[in-house]
């Protein structure tokens, strides 16, 4: 149980924090932007991003709810007498590292220093380190962020303004290989299986938000010799990763370093981003970021570029997306948004040196 006096003080304790009157509620402020409200006497609104909020809401249901603004998902309602303390000190430092200035971010602790061991939002352990450093994550809700208007157009240069990235293939090392090379002894014969039974057209359910408990019977009905194997696609899906392709997150930071807003836009599962964003702190660092899996629309589709635009006020012209698929980025510049596609850190990193991005210099 966490006490209103108490979750004052958690929101107090962080840099530059200050509470204002907010229509007649406590609000707490860094650098003049809110990032949590005292919600009557026994509640806190405290100001997630989209994923932000959905991971709190899946993993704590009893304590978490979820908190909307119009049609938009803007904030995470914790219901403070079924709160801890720890669990408050963290999604209070995240939101509060969404709305602080870069100058304040960097190395910048959670409000209380976690015990070895403690939980995060998802409910794994930490570890003995603990939280560490403070990472960059994410910005404010999308349904704040419309509220300020579009972005500035660029200048003459051409330069973009934000960059967009894709996940699996761009930041993280994601083929189904590395989990099906563990399985089959043949090469050959693992090659016919994902062409044929476990393909990424039948994947592509799961990315529009299917659960594989829909998906997955068809195929074991069609296919029942390999139903161990089909069912490894779900069960096992994380040692499909074989963790984060680390230049391209070095990329990702120094932007971040930089004031450059960045987004995410991600076809992926609506089961598998909770745990993989609590998995790697990157993936916190976005200002906003899009899910085909919680949106039921994934690329190539027009229409979650269109999404991607408008949540998060973005200009088309000024906006970078960078992705390893050709179709995706045909798709994108169809839609009139700039977009690169994704070969290697290095090639990366020097288009957006070219574009003006990136200075250049090692980070």
């Amino acid at each position: 149980m966490v006490s209103t006096d108490q979750a004052r003080r958690l929101a107090l304790s962080l840099p530059e924090s200050v509470e204002q009157d907010h229509h007649g509620r406590p609000s707490f402020r860094v650098a003049g932007r809110i990032f949590a409200t005292l919600w009557g006497e026994d509640q806190m609104n405290v100001m997630l991003d989209e994923p932000g909020i959905r991971t709190a809401v899946q993993a704590h249901p009893g304590v978490c709810t979820e908190v909307m603004w119009g049609k938009r998902l803007a904030a995470v309602r914790v219901t403070l007498a079924a709160a801890d303390r720890e669990l408050l000190a963290d999604l209070l430092g995240d939101a509060w590292e969404g709305k602080a200035p870069a100058r304040l971010r960097p190395a910048t602790p959670a409000p209380t220093t976690p015990r070895p061991g403690h939980r995060d939002h998802s409910g794994a352990s930490t570890g003995a380190s603990g939280r560490g450093k403070a990472a960059p994550r994410s910005s404010p809700p999308a349904a704040e962020r419309c509220l300020t208007g579009r972005m500035p157009a660029s200048g003459p240069d051409g330069r973009p303004r934000a960059v967009v990235f894709d996940l699996g293939g761009v930041l993280l090392d994601w083929n189904p290989r590395h989990l099906y090379r563990r399985l089959f002894d043949d090469e050959a014969e693992m090659e016919l299986f994902l062409s044929e039974v476990c393909t990424l057209e039948w994947h592509r359910a799961h990315d529009l938000g299917v659960p594989p408990e829909e998906t997955s019977p068809p195929l074991i009905a069609a296919h029942p010799e390999h139903a161990e194997m089909i069912r490894a696609w779900t069960e096992r899906s994380e040692e499909m990763l074989a963790g984060p392709i680390e230049d391209s997150v070095e990329i990702l930071r120094r932007l971040k370093a930089a004031d450059v807003p960045i987004y995410a836009l991600t076809n992926m599962e609506s089961w598998t981003y909770p745990g993989r964003r609590e998995r790697y702190p990157f993936l916190r660092w976005f200002d906003g970021t899009v899910v085909s899996g919680f949106e039921g629309v994934a690329k190539p589709d027009p229409r979650i570029f269109a999404l991607l635009l408008d949540r998060f006020g973005l200009l088309a012209e000024t906006t970078l997306l960078i992705d390893d698929s050709k179709t995706n980025v045909r798709a994108a510049r169809a839609a009139g948004i700039q977009a690169i596609e994704f070969e290697s850190p290095a090639s990366l990193r020097r288009q957006l040196e070219e574009v003006g991005l990136l200075d250049g210099r090692a980070g």
